[in-house]
């Protein structure tokens, strides 16, 4: 299986534009929604031309690595510059720490 797949709208009607890498490429199954992909590069001519996703099931012990359930309460200050409970906690606990002293004296 390969790391990349071809997207593309065969009624040629809806494409992923180039601008649009980092977004997520979504498939229906029955009454799911299941995020396949991410957008990685394409045309400026969507409809015309394919354009090229990540394929997420060959990064996904990657994935599993740096993702975790495992999050600190202070997390979710973070939310807005890390999005994730990933590794940067630690970051974010710095970064809190910081603005409690501040706000504090």
């Amino acid at each position: 299986m390969t790391k990349q797949f071809c997207v593309f709208d065969k009624n040629q009607k809806k494409a992923p534009f180039y601008d649009d890498s980092g977004s997520g490429i979504v498939c229906r199954y029955g009454n799911n929604w299941i995020m396949t992909g991410v957008h990685s590069f394409g045309s400026n001519q969507p409809t015309r031309w394919p354009t090229v996703g990540a394929r997420i099931s060959m990064y996904t012990d990657w994935i599993k690595s740096v993702i975790t359930t495992d999050c600190k309460e202070t997390s979710e200050y973070c939310t807005a510059d890390t999005d994730t409970c990933a590794s940067a906690w630690s970051k974010c606990q710095r970064d809190m720490e910081k603005l409690v002293m501040t706000t504090n004296n």
